[in-house]
């Protein structure tokens, strides 16, 4: 179950459509493959996996984006796929069924980052259009907008549900009260685009990932800087932490995935073993991380 979520996980973010079976490394224990594909068909696919008999199973969720997939997330249910587009809509779909439950429009950009409120009730979204939106999933009305003086590159909410933080190619991080949507602090310290940006399990820390390679810690309560991480050569494209907050993870375009402590700011591990840029990482229930790659595979390491 657990490689099952991780799995669904990635593969939403890197879109697969056949399975090349090789010799895996040392640290990697199951990696899979795709073949070239079109991307104006933007299908979503989602993996269920049957792990004693060895078989992958790839669902296709289609026919709903006309441009590219930028982000896609799961309700905290597991019931509900959101995805954000080039077609500068939300979707939300249907996971039993496949179906589009509704379409949500009001940017003006294409969507490159979206996120569900910790109770389901509320989608987060940002965009190129330079604003953050609020979503009410019950009717699918718009809550509010929050606008920021450039384009928004990623968003996450806090543990909590009382927080959104936003990155942007103004190399800021802000972080705003989702009930009022007022600015609550902007964390300056980037000097380049920000791609990235997670909190911890217990909302102590928030991470954030540039273009520059480097990686910052936040107290989001202060907004005061913890640590700088230092150790990617090239943008860092994805973070996450582990479920019990004891390490973060990021994915650069360096080739290479680091583990990090987010307590100390010291490296853990670098692991190499792609062939191209890591584009997501992520973390199972049980703290198994995977990654997906511009090099087409998805890994899943001890």
């Amino acid at each position: 179950m657990a490689y099952l979520t991780i799995l669904s996980t990635i593969l939403l973010q890197v879109i697969i459509f056949s399975i090349i079976p090789r010799l895996v490394p040392r640290e990697v224990i199951v990696q899979l493959g795709d073949r070239s594909h079109s991307p104006a068909l933007a299908p979503l696919e989602l993996a269920l996996q049957d792990w004693q008999g060895k078989k992958l199973n790839v669902d296709t969720i289609s026919g709903g984006h006309t441009r590219v997939v930028y982000a896609v997330a799961f309700s905290p249910d597991g019931q509900t796929l959101a995805s954000g587009s080039g077609d500068k809509t939300i979707k939300l779909w249907n996971l039993q069924t496949g179906q589009l439950i509704r379409t949500l429009k009001g940017h003006s950009d294409w969507v490159s980052s979206v996120a569900f409120s910790p109770d389901g009730q509320t989608l987060v979204s940002a965009s190129g259009d330079s604003t953050i939106k609020l979503w009410n999933l019950q009717t699918g009305k718009l809550i509010r907008t929050m606008s920021e003086q450039g384009g928004v590159t990623a968003v996450a909410i806090s543990p909590d549900g009382k927080y959104v933080a936003s990155g942007s190619y103004l190399n800021a991080v802000k972080l705003w009260n989702k009930s009022s949507g007022k600015l609550l602090h902007t964390l300056a310290g980037h000097v380049r685009p920000i791609y990235a940006v997670a909190f911890s399990p217990n909302g102590k820390i928030l991470a954030s990932g540039s273009n520059q390679g480097e990686i910052k810690l936040w107290n989001p309560q202060t907004g005061k800087l913890r640590h700088t991480l230092v150790g990617h050569t090239r943008a860092v494209n994805a973070i996450a932490f582990s479920p019990d907050g004891q390490t973060l993870a990021s994915g650069s375009e360096d080739r290479t995935i680091k583990r990090w402590n987010p307590n100390n700011g010291e490296l853990i591990r670098t692991l190499k073993d792609n062939l191209d840029g890591i584009t997501s990482v992520a973390f199972s229930p049980n703290g198994t991380l995977g990654s997906g790659s511009r090099d087409k595979t998805i890994k899943i390491w001890k």
